[in-house]
């Protein structure tokens, strides 16, 4: 209970306290065997082994299938599987390439890949610019709080 907490008392106690309690309460000493920490313990313990039992074939033969499309990604993009450092090396950088390519393709339009419900690339970030980062700028209003002398310091200092 919340008080048997607030006065520290220790697990071992409890579950004693707790089995006494089953033993020898008329009311609830059918329950015994049935109901506490220990019953409840074991329950979830049984429930977790069957769930994992039922579960794991389930999760090796999704590990393999991943497995399985990654090599061939790995054939696809030109490389087999390999175990070496050099060739490890070697496909990191080929995969680089052919992101930063991508990238760049996307950046200035030639995508493949390219929308027809959003902005993207390029285009994106010229319409921030243009529509949304002007609009934002144009908005503010730097010297107005200015006297004509800090307008003139600041015009001095911007100017080197």
């Amino acid at each position: 209970s919340q008080r048997d907490i607030e006065l520290n008392k220790s697990i071992s106690s409890h579950l004693q306290y707790e089995e006494e309690f089953f033993r020898t309460n008329t009311n609830y000493s059918q329950l015994r065997g049935k109901a506490g920490a220990r019953f409840l313990s074991l329950k979830c313990n049984r429930l977790l082994t069957k769930h994992i039992h039922d579960v794991l074939p389930d999760i090796k033969k999704d590990i393999k299938n991943r497995l399985q499309a990654a090599n061939k990604e790995l054939v696809e993009l030109g490389q087999s599987p390999s175990e070496s450092i050099n060739d490890k090396r070697w496909l990191l950088l080929q995969l680089i390439n052919k992101f930063s390519l991508e990238f760049h393709n996307t950046l200035f339009g030639f995508s493949n890949n390219a929308s027809t419900k959003e902005i993207i690339g390029g285009a994106r970030i010229r319409y921030i610019f243009e529509e949304i980062f002007r609009k934002k700028v144009e908005k503010l209003k730097p010297v107005n709080n200015l006297t004509i002398d800090e307008y003139r310091t600041a015009i001095c200092n911007a100017s080197g």
